[in-house]
């Protein structure tokens, strides 16, 4: 029996210390393990020409960019396996591209699947996006979702009719091993972009309870408050083994009584890879009541959820050092899984 070639489309991935590059990252590393080979849908050198980031760009990257794809795309041998990231990077977002893919797809029989890290439908709603977003998700064979609430968007709103696995968390590839934490502060982690999360400015307003927030921020001293730590940024791999704390919390937007605005609103639907974190650390989670995985975290005891930050002073002082440790062991053994990447090994053999 013919055994047909597997891809993984690759692009350069920066180094900052942020959640999307471990997750595109570790994707790449999985696929690796099973036999995918890289496929670059533009070359590294075609993105680091100068007309490319000139400001006429924008008039004469549609056809360049054609021409790069079909090049790449020639020597692909036909009823492949491609396996994208989605989204791709903004300077692929053109219709002229994605109707090029559709050509080449149906040319060469190929088999094109994506994994889901964002849904710009979702973070920026309106008809435009969401129209464009639905045309995207068409061109592939099979997706792969954060979860079941995820899932049912793609179903409903995006009007996706093939097949659809979902992950519950992302994998998240470390060799750290937890160890039986102590409570000892009720203290709280948040690790994410700083200048984003604006409720962090707010918890100055929670004198209860003490938050260590790892991540960049353009001004520290913004954050300053008797219980509130600014202890700097790690890479995703090392901030694992870096981050103090009891607990760590999954929220965004600028209000700490509630998640809202658009940074807000998407955690009814995604799964942040900060859950991931956060759970190859050993740290129970804390996460707002109205998220995507709300439910399954409360049932699977590997943390709590609340509708207001407000309400955590009563929340962490009611949780006994038995209930504690409970949470702990729950989530060291969800770490052991998702530090070896099997999450997504198992939804790749679903769809392929």
């Amino acid at each position: 029996m013919k055994e047909f070639k597997k891809y993984i489309v690759v692009q350069k991935i920066g180094k900052e210390n942020d959640a999307g590059s471990k997750a595109r990252a570790d994707v790449i590393e999985i696929c690796h393990a099973r036999g995918f080979q890289d496929f670059e849908l533009v070359s590294e050198q075609f993105q680091n020409r100068k007309i490319y980031i000139h400001h006429a760009r924008r008039f004469l990257e549609p056809l360049e960019q054609r021409r790069e794809i079909a090049k790449q795309f020639k020597f692909l041998e036909s009823e492949s396996t491609v396996l994208m990231q989605y989204p791709l990077p903004g300077y692929l977002k053109h219709a002229s591209t994605l109707t090029l893919l559709k050509k080449i797809k149906q040319k060469k029989r190929l088999k094109i699947y994506a994994i889901i890290h964002d849904l710009d439908s979702l973070r920026n709603v309106n008809k435009s996006t969401v129209a464009f977003e639905k045309k995207w998700i068409s061109i592939f064979d099979a997706l792969i979702a954060h979860n079941e609430v995820m899932k049912s968007y793609l179903i409903s709103k995006c009007h996706y009719t093939k097949k659809i696995e979902t992950l519950v968390f992302f994998d998240y590839l470390t060799d750290f091993e937890p160890t039986q934490p102590s409570l000892n502060d009720s203290s709280v982690i948040f690790a994410g972009n700083l200048n984003k999360s604006l409720f962090c400015k707010e918890l100055k307003c929670i004198p209860q309870v003490i938050f260590n927030l790892y991540g960049p921020i353009t001004d520290p001293s913004t954050l300053q408050a008797p219980n509130v730590r600014y202890c700097g940024q790690a890479s995703p791999d090392k901030i694992v083994s870096t981050i103090q704390g009891d607990y760590g919390l999954v929220w965004d937007g600028p209000q700490i009584e509630t998640c809202s605005g658009s940074y807000g609103e998407y955690l009814k639907y995604n799964t942040s890879h900060k859950l991931s974190l956060y759970i190859v650390a050993g740290k129970p989670l804390i996460v707002w009541k109205n998220s995507a995985l709300a439910d399954y975290i409360t049932k699977q005891q590997i943390g709590f959820a609340v509708s207001s930050l407000s309400e955590l002073p009563a929340a962490l002082s009611n949780i006994t050092k038995e209930q504690y440790e409970c949470m702990c062991r729950n989530v060291r053994t969800i770490a052991k899984e998702i530090s070896c990447g099997p999450h997504l090994a198992h939804a790749l053999e679903s769809i392929l």
